[in-house]
């Protein structure tokens, strides 16, 4: 008989607690003998360093990134339901932002379903959302990758009736405590979102004939990278590249992202590489 997915894990996870304390061991022996209880001192702190190496390129396997994929299909969709939900009622551009993300990941009708079935349970009135994001935050501590990128989804999911209900920015500041991330982090990364959304819009919008300012188009590319109008051209390029490395579609299914979600990553990446290349057009016209 087959181990559960979730017992496979634990299992995996017990057997890095064992390998993680070797490096400290055996750095604490050789600097003892070499330098005294300093020595010691100064080698476990050694070792320490290479099992949190060690721990960080230890392959996941097919169960684990599996488990966590499964894990964040379901907590987005149940967390999306719970957002519609906050302010008291789901209304129909929330239902319709939910049923829009399920067409463009082109989900076949089984998975489709199942999407449903999650947000339905999120605006349920029960607290079973939060199980979902227990779960997920015990899966993913060390891929904040995938927590960033949950968190982008569902702030994006906050936006569909216009603007964010309070009630709404407290649940997204929930999920920021579950994933470890600060207040003004969470807040930050609704400008970044906003930001992403208005750029987005302005492209489309000049695409067609439309008649937004280049002046508004820069403001809002520097909001998507996150840097002030004042930054350095390598500045900029850091922010860019740290962006793009965080939303790589690639990495992110090697961490656990659904493959269904990989469309959201590359929209995210285009839209970077967009707002970089323009601030860097608008630089060399200056």
């Amino acid at each position: 008989m087959h181990a559960s997915p979730i017992k496979s894990v634990k299992q995996s996870i017990k057997h890095k607690s064992i390998m993680s304390i070797w490096g400290k061991l055996i750095g604490g022996v050789l600097g003892f003998f070499t330098l005294g209880p300093i020595g010691m001192i100064i080698g476990i702190y050694i070792g320490h360093n290479f099992d949190k190496g060690l721990h960080n390129i230890t392959p996941m396997s097919a169960e684990q990134q599996a488990l966590i994929q499964a894990s964040f299909f379901s907590a987005t969709f149940v967390l999306m339901g719970r957002l519609a939900k906050a302010d008291g009622r789901v209304s129909e551009s929330e239902i319709h932002h939910a049923e829009q993300i399920m067409a463009y990941l082109r989900l076949n009708n089984t998975m489709r379903q199942q999407a449903i079935g999650y947000f339905n349970l999120g605006k349920g009135d029960n607290d079973n959302w939060r199980s979902e994001l227990e779960q997920f935050a015990k899966l993913t501590q060390t891929r904040r990758e995938l927590r960033q990128m949950m968190l982008e989804m569902l702030i994006q999911a906050s936006f569909a009736d216009g603007d964010i209900h309070p009630t709404e920015r407290q649940v997204l500041l929930e999920v920021g405590r579950a994933f470890n991330y600060q207040p003004l982090v969470i807040e930050r990364l609704i400008m970044m979102v906003r930001a992403q959304q208005s750029f987005h819009s302005g492209r489309q919008q000049h695409a067609h004939g439309g008649a937004e300012s280049r002046a508004d188009q820069l403001a809002q590319a520097y909001q998507v990278l996150d840097v002030k109008p004042e930054a350095s051209l390598p500045e900029v390029k850091k922010a860019y590249r740290k962006l793009m490395a965080q939303h790589h579609p690639d990495k992110l299914v090697a961490k656990g992202l659904p493959p269904e979600m990989i469309k959201v990553a590359t929209e995210k990446t285009q839209e970077i590489k967009a707002a970089y290349e323009t601030i860097v057009a608008a630089r060399k016209s200056t």
